[in-house]
């Protein structure tokens, strides 16, 4: 099975995205992410990095107000 140039690049990109993770169950492969149209926004990354960033992490826990009478 051989891929053109422009379908080598996204997997790459796949790849190296799958390599920062420290996958847990299901993983799927590259190819698969392409052939199913799936593609990393580099562009929008920062974007997504300062939305994720915001959200609460496991250890949160919302403040408790006293509520005066």
């Amino acid at each position: 099975m051989g891929f053109d140039y422009e379908t080598l690049k996204y997997i790459h990109q796949h790849r190296e995205w799958l390599g920062f993770l420290q996958p847990v169950g299901l993983v799927v492969s590259p190819p698969a992410l392409v052939n199913q149209g799936v593609y990393l926004d580099r562009d929008r990354a920062i974007e997504y990095q300062q939305l994720l960033s915001s959200l609460p992490t496991a250890d949160f826990e919302p403040s408790k107000k006293s509520s005066q009478p």
